[in-house]
C-alpha cells in the first residue's frame, strides 16, 4: 500500500510539474504575430552570424532568423508585416489566408533541413503553438539547445541540451515525405510533447531554452504567429551568460583561403561569405 501511495505522489507530482501556464505575450490571445512593424521591430532579429550562434547582448530579441544554409547566396529569411500568406486551400491569399510572417526560403531539397529557420530565445517553455502557411505539406525538424554558445553548425540527437559542442535534435517526425505537416493555413499545436524516440527529451524547461525551427520543405513557409505558455510568470526578456575568450586565437579567411585577418577584420569586410577558424573549430559565416 505504502508504494502504491509513493507511486502516485511521485506522479502527481510530475504531471503538476507544468501544470500552471502562463502566457509569455501580453496579448488577449497569447500570440505573438508578426503582422506589426512596431512589433516586429521588438521583437524579431538576426542570430549572430559571424560566429553563427544566438545573438547575445543589447541586439538579442526573442525571435532570431536564420537563413537558409545553401551556398553560395545563403538566402535570407526576413520577416514583412505586410506579407500575404496561404489560406487554407493551400493558394496564396485565398478564404483563411493570415498577413504578415517571418518569410522562411525553400529547402534545398525536401526532407533535407537547409531551409530557413528561426530560433526562439525563452526564458522558460510549458508549450508552444506554431501558426503557418504553406503552398506544400511542411516538413519541419525542431533542434534545441540550453546553452546559447551552442555551435549551430553541429545539430545531432546524441548531444545533450546543456552541450556548447551543438544543438540536440529534440524531433524530425516531420522530415519524411511520409510524414508531414499538412498545407494551407495551419497551427501546429503539441511541439512541447515532441521527442526524438530515442531519450524523453522536450522543450518543456523551468529555464531558458533555445528552440530551433528548422526548414526541410522545398517551399516557401510562412510563419504569421508563435504561442508560449511557461511555467511561471516570466517578461520576454532572456539572460544570456558571458564567455571568456581569452587566449584564443581567431583568424579570418576568404573561401578561396586567403588570411584576412583576425575575427574584428570582419567589420571592415565587404559583403560575402568567409571561413573563422577559433582554436581547431572552424566555421563559415555571412556579412550581409
Amino acid at each position: 500500500m505504502k508504494k502504491i501511495f509513493t507511486f502516485v505522489l511521485a506522479l502527481a507530482s510530475f504531471t503538476g510539474a507544468y501544470a500552471a501556464e502562463y502566457n509569455l505575450f501580453p496579448t488577449a490571445d497569447g500570440w505573438l504575430w508578426f503582422d506589426n512593424q512596431d512589433s516586429n521591430a521588438r521583437f524579431v532579429g538576426l542570430i549572430d552570424e559571424t560566429p553563427y550562434k544566438v545573438m547575445q547582448g543589447q541586439e538579442a530579441k526573442l525571435v532570431q532568423m536564420v537563413y537558409a544554409d545553401q551556398t553560395p547566396d545563403y538566402p535570407p529569411t526576413v520577416v514583412d508585416a505586410d506579407i500575404v500568406g496561404v489560406g487554407t486551400d493551400g493558394e496564396t491569399g485565398s478564404a483563411g489566408f493570415r498577413k504578415g510572417a517571418i518569410v522562411l526560403q525553400p529547402s534545398s531539397a525536401n526532407s533535407v533541413p537547409n531551409g530557413g529557420g528561426f530560433v526562439i530565445c525563452l526564458p522558460s517553455c510549458s508549450t508552444l503553438s506554431i501558426d503557418y502557411s504553406c503552398s506544400s505539406k511542411v516538413m519541419a525538424r525542431i533542434v534545441a539547445t540550453t546553452n546559447p554558445l551552442a555551435d549551430m553548425n553541429k545539430v545531432a540527437a546524441s548531444y545533450d541540451l546543456s552541450s556548447a559542442d551543438g544543438w540536440k535534435v529534440i524531433s524530425a517526425k516531420y522530415m519524411s515525405v511520409f510524414k508531414r505537416l499538412p498545407k494551407g493555413h495551419q497551427q501546429w499545436t503539441g511541439i512541447e510533447k515532441l521527442n526524438n524516440g530515442s531519450d524523453a527529451t522536450t522543450i518543456q524547461s523551468d529555464k531558458p531554452i533555445y528552440i530551433w525551427f528548422q526548414s526541410g520543405t522545398r517551399d516557401t513557409i510562412y510563419i504569421h504567429g508563435i504561442k508560449v505558455t511557461t511555467p511561471k510568470q516570466e517578461t520576454t526578456g532572456i539572460t544570456a551568460p558571458t564567455t571568456n575568450k581569452a587566449g584564443i586565437k581567431t583568424e579570418v579567411y576568404s573561401v578561396n583561403g586567403q588570411l584576412l585577418g583576425n575575427n574584428k577584420a570582419t567589420s571592415r569586410l565587404p559583403k560575402g561569405v568567409y571561413i573563422v577558424k577559433e582554436g581547431d573549430k572552424t566555421r563559415k559565416v555571412i556579412k550581409r
